[in-house]
């Protein structure tokens, strides 16, 4: 598993490189008001049970809404601040307020707009189905975007799109359903080809 963060600024392009206090972030995301949102090229990788260590800790958390990364990492920090939680507890929401002001964990939207980009997709999935969906072998979108990643020296987003590169088997968001379960970002290297799941 691994997670990225988000953040959002004014007067940039997609597929900017930008930089705010150190942390390096891609732009995937301009509205026509000219404010973009940019996930970070690096991610925090490798550790197990990355939302959260002790499920006991969640039981009290309300559902977090599918739409809004900003609010829910808001929700959970005062959440954890409220009840005297240590966020050593939540490493993804420590990593991402370790990052500094306006950075968030993306929600399941927020996510599903920067797959879009990544993959230089123009069709319309149902996400919510959880059904597979192929990568179009022939898009060069992908190979594109991670190198960008890695010149500006972070690392790719899948990693099939470049040699000997570590595939991401798994992206966590911030959307947490009413039954407690998380929405991640999955992909299949083998099969060349992604999904939305909640798990537990």
């Amino acid at each position: 598993m691994s997670v990225a963060a988000l953040a959002q600024f004014d007067g940039v392009g997609k597929g900017d490189i930008i930089s705010v206090n150190g942390t390096k972030a891609i732009v995937f995301s301009v509205d026509e008001y000219g404010h973009g949102t940019a996930m970070t090229i690096k991610a925090l990788r490798g550790k197990k049970n990355l939302w959260c260590l002790n499920p006991k800790l969640l039981k009290n958390l309300e559902p977090l809404t599918s739409e809004s990364g900003k609010v829910n990492t808001a929700a959970v920090l005062k959440y954890i601040d409220d009840n005297r939680i240590s966020i050593s507890d939540f490493p993804v929401f420590e990593w991402c307020r370790n990052l500094g002001e306006g950075w968030y964990i993306p929600s399941f939207q927020d996510m599903e707009v920067f797959v879009n980009y990544y993959l230089g997709n123009d069709q319309d999935f149902d996400w919510d189905s959880e059904e597979e969906f192929d990568v179009d072998a022939e898009s060069v979108t992908p190979k594109q975007v991670n190198e960008k990643m890695l010149d500006a020296g972070g690392v790719p987003f899948m990693g099939n799109a470049l040699p000997g590169a570590v595939t991401a088997v798994g992206v966590v968001t911030s959307t947490r359903t009413e039954t407690g379960d998380v929405y991640i970002y999955q992909f299949n290297s083998q099969k060349n080809s992604f999904r939305f799941k909640a798990v537990s």
